[in-house]
């Protein structure tokens, strides 16, 4: 863990409350709502590398939907400037299936910053959570999910039981801590989306979707099933949307027109990676680019790789 990040990471307590926090500003404290008591804000207070002893927030800022809540100091002066840390931005947000993550939190009111190795494993669709295997201690709520030093989401929950930590995704925060956040808060210098390379026309076949792409298919149909097979194409849309130009409805997979993957998995994939063809070539790049190398044999990275070389040029390629 670099020193930036751990200055950046704070204990909170709250009454009978205790749990971590994030400095995302000089006077923000980025943390879990369930974490503090907004009704007494008197009974919070803060402590850290990121200023001596203890500090006492002025007012909380809590998400009107979710489990997550911004703590304001009271002047930059609480806290030594250069410590809070950089949010990414909204192209680096996104972690993969099979991502190993770092989970930092406080496990007890006197006990030192800790971190534990957890395992990106699935979104929950319905709440739009991720979960990760795992289950990290109860103190860590409030404190960030980090794939190296990017903060990719909040924890908010953990379920002992499936050992599972759950946690939001900053980039659903962004419009959240923008609106309420009173310092500055800084974001990790804007790359071009990766899907930029590859163009939005002419479509790409189902006949050479399908010759490219069957190893692959084979792939996503053993990764993702279920509810968690149409999470994956509406990851992909997303992506798709963020790469940009707006298109709307009509750019992206619309998975209401594919068979219930519990009824036919073969045929939702294979419907799947056709209809984002007739999309776009950068439509089809995004579904591709989803699965983690690791998750692939041999033969389907080498059909990936060399297929979405194709797809980079293949609007000179089939004019």
């Amino acid at each position: 863990m670099t020193a930036i990040v751990r200055k950046a990471l704070l204990r909170i307590s709250s009454g009978s409350n205790f749990g971590s926090g994030l400095l995302i500003s000089p006077v923000d404290i980025l943390t879990a709502k369930h974490v503090v008591s907004p009704s007494d804000v008197g009974s919070i207070r803060v402590t850290g590398q990121a200023f001596p002893g203890l500090r006492a927030p002025i007012h909380v800022s809590c998400h009107p939907h979710h489990d997550i809540a911004i703590l304001h100091l009271a002047d930059a002066a609480a806290a030594n400037n250069g410590t809070a840390h950089q949010l990414p931005d909204s192209n680096s947000l996104l972690a993969n299936v099979g991502d190993q993550l770092t989970a930092f939190g406080f496990s007890s009111i006197d006990r030192d910053l800790e971190e534990r190795s957890v395992e990106f494993h699935s979104i929950d669709g319905i709440a739009n959570v991720f979960a990760c295997n795992p289950s990290v201690p109860a103190g860590f709520s409030g404190g960030p999910l980090m794939r190296k030093d990017s903060v990719v989401g909040v924890m908010i929950a953990r379920n002992i039981d499936m050992l599972t930590t759950y946690a939001y995704p900053i980039g659903a925060l962004f419009e959240f801590i923008q609106q309420y956040a009173r310092g500055n808060v800084i974001y990790s210098p804007s790359s071009p989306h990766p899907l930029i390379r590859y163009p939005i026309g002419p479509m790409v076949p189902p006949d050479i979707v399908e010759a490219a792409c069957f190893r692959v298919i084979d792939a996503y149909m053993a990764l993702y099933a279920g509810i968690f097979a149409v999470e994956i194409v509406a990851r992909a849309n997303r992506d798709r949307d963020d790469a940009g130009p707006p298109t709307g409805q009509a750019g992206r997979i619309e998975t209401h027109r594919l068979p219930d993957p519990s009824l036919s998995l073969a045929g939702f994939w294979h419907g799947a990676f056709r209809e984002a063809g007739r999309k776009s070539p950068r439509m089809l790049a995004a579904l591709l680019r989803l699965a983690d190398e690791d998750s692939l044999n041999s033969e389907q990275r080498q059909d990936r790789s060399s297929f979405l070389k194709r797809l980079e040029n293949w609007t000179s390629e089939h004019k």
